[in-house]
């Protein structure tokens, strides 16, 4: 069962109503479309500032194990 939204009358709202039943106020939207647009809009700009300045810097013995993108062409070219 899900829980009634409230009217800014204060009374209950039945899950389907286009208006208040009390004071014929128009029902509220629920916030998933809002949330979902937070979502979307946050991974766009964590993508956009990913593209521009780069990834996270890397730390410690790992970063030296990464293949230089310089060397893979010149292992290509010399076959």
């Amino acid at each position: 069962m899900s829980a009634l939204a409230r009217c800014r009358c204060g009374g209950f709202l039945p899950a389907r109503a286009e208006t208040c039943p009390h004071c014929r106020a128009p029902a509220k939207r629920s916030l998933r479309l809002g949330a979902l647009c937070g979502i979307v809009g946050g991974t766009t700009v964590a993508f956009t500032l990913m593209a521009c300045y780069g990834a996270a810097p890397c730390d410690g013995d790992d970063c030296t194990d990464l293949p230089n993108r310089d060397d893979a062409a010149a292992d290509a070219g010399s076959d």
